[in-house]
């Protein structure tokens, strides 16, 4: 399989040549063998340079934007044409390097790359510490630099053992019945706030809400079937399904009401799911950027071009992911196709902020970075506050779609605007 080759120029310590190997692991858990020739060449003007191919068992990839400061690895890899995923890779013990993917949606999966000789384990790095490892080593400034077309920020680099020394969430199995789900609970109050991720996302993405002192109150944050430390479900993955999913676990794990849900893009859906299923146990909703039913129909009506790319590009991401969790992406797309979830109606008559990310992109990946794409979801997103009797609308410009993870502040103080609101009641 052949792929092109990257230069990397001016590194304080070269890489061994030769043929390394390490893993990819997809976010949910799916390993593939990957394969990195090096290679050392002189320039004219007497200076090496050396050049990475990479190879895996999907077929051949695209290396792009390669950087290298010390022991830290940056680099873009095109799975596809318009599919690309943002890759950190830290040295350890002078000898291999392991790290982590972000794709397109969100979703980070690990990356291993050792030389050749030693063998990597995908196992040695927990996805605590991926996470970490993502946060920290400043590659999404230097992406975000890119498309803004501001100046480079000096990328730092860490050590791994910085990485594992973060404070990392974790939950707790639950045996909800049929299969064990992970459940993380923290704090303490009248009111009990449940977070609820986006498509493909496990609870961690919450991780800086989650540490927030301000938050008096009980929180508590899961997986879903098939998704992180979660055990596959059963059954389809509908917005109804999930909700009913998770109202059993609060059950089975005596969280008992009143609740206030905070949903992400695709979580949205399953918590307004929640709120019309069971509303006398809601007190109040967030939604972060959420997703619309009538979002898809939208983008396909301002440009079936630029919607057959956006599915593609899902169909791309799928393609990669076990059966467990593409039940999950194909639920979901049935749900913009047909532009409705039955049963969801509006906003509940509760306290209630939605937030919209509306930060622009220089270098649209898909319809829905694009100037017209995001405007679509404003307006849907004003619409669902204008019908309501008791919501409030918020924008950003300075964030995109993860707003919890880019300004987790924003995210904070619409909850405690919904709390005080209803201790106002």
């Amino acid at each position: 399989m052949l792929v092109l080759a990257v230069a990397c120029s001016e590194t304080p310590q070269t890489l061994e040549d030769g043929v390394w190997t390490g893993h990819l692991v997809s976010p949910t858990s799916e390993v593939f063998k990957v394969y990195y020739r090096v290679e050392t060449s002189k320039e004219e003007a007497g200076e090496d340079t050396q050049t990475i191919r990479m190879e895996w068992t999907r077929g051949p990839t695209l290396l792009n934007d390669f950087r290298r400061q010390q022991d830290t690895l940056w680099f873009s890899w095109n799975m596809d044409i318009d599919f690309k995923l943002n890759c950190i890779l830290l040295r350890e013990l002078e000898v291999q390097f392991r790290g982590a993917c972000k794709g397109p949606f969100g979703s980070l999966g690990l990356l291993t790359m050792a030389p050749p000789g030693v063998e990597t384990n995908p196992d040695d790095i927990d996805a605590d510490a991926l996470v970490k490892i993502w946060d920290i080593a400043s590659v999404p400034e230097l992406w975000v630099a890119e498309e803004e077309g501001r100046s480079e920020p000096e990328p730092q680099g860490i050590s791994l053992d910085e990485a594992y020394a973060r404070e990392a969430l974790t939950g707790s199995p639950l045996d909800v019945g049929g299969f064990t789900q992970n459940l993380y609970q923290a704090g303490e109050g009248e009111v009990t706030i449940v977070f609820e991720a986006g498509l493909g996302d496990d609870f961690r993405v919450w991780s800086e809400v989650l540490h927030d002192s301000t938050l008096e109150a009980r929180l508590v944050a899961y997986d879903r079937a098939g998704l992180g430390y979660s055990d596959p479900g059963v059954g389809s993955r509908t917005p109804e399904r999930l909700a009913t999913e998770l109202h059993r676990l609060l059950r089975t794990a005596e969280i008992a009401p009143p609740y206030v849900l905070v949903g992400h893009a695709e979580g949205g859906l399953i918590v307004r799911r929640f709120a019309s299923l069971y509303p006398d146990e809601v007190e109040g909703l967030v939604l972060v950027h959420p997703t619309h039913e009538a979002q898809g129909r939208r983008w396909q009506a301002l440009s079936e071009t630029g919607w057959n790319d956006y599915v593609r590009q899902q169909q791309t991401l799928q393609s990669i992911l076990p059966p467990r969790a593409r039940a999950e992406y194909e639920a979901f797309f049935e749900v913009l196709e047909d532009a409705e979830v039955p049963g969801l109606g509006g906003l509940p008559d509760v306290p209630t902020v939605v937030l919209t990310a509306m930060r622009p992109v220089e270098e649209p990946r898909w319809i829905g970075e694009t100037a017209e794409g995001m405007q679509v979801k404003f307006e849907l997103h004003k619409a669902l506050v204008d019908e309501a009797s008791n919501a409030t609308h918020l924008v950003t410009k300075t964030s995109g779609p993860y707003i919890h993870r880019e300004e987790p502040g924003r995210v904070v103080e619409a909850i405690q605007e919904v709390l005080g609101a209803i201790a106002g009641q």
